[in-house]
């Protein structure tokens, strides 16, 4: 956003909002879906059709880490994301 003051120009400034639970909160009627945060190596590759395909794979890191309904550590609807773009 280009900033003026009184016809003064005094920069461009961007604002960051970080998408979490706050956020999902604040903007969506419903927030009951899953947010994932994407971690090295996350890129979206298509690996299979379970949900178990997912998570930890190759190491222990998760590369797709569950920041919402994190009880019930459904990965399927990521899953059906990812083979919808294949």
């Amino acid at each position: 956003m280009l900033q003026y003051i009184n016809g003064g120009y005094y920069g461009l400034y961007i604002s960051v909002e970080y998408i979490e639970e706050e956020f999902l909160h604040k903007n969506y009627s419903d927030n009951s879906g899953n947010l994932w945060r994407c971690l090295w190596p996350a890129d979206l590759t298509f690996r299979g059709n379970k949900a178990e395909d997912y998570f930890p794979y190759n190491t222990d890191v998760t590369p797709y880490d569950l920041k919402t309904n994190v009880l019930e550590n459904d990965y399927s609807k990521l899953t059906k994301l990812i083979s919808l773009s294949i």
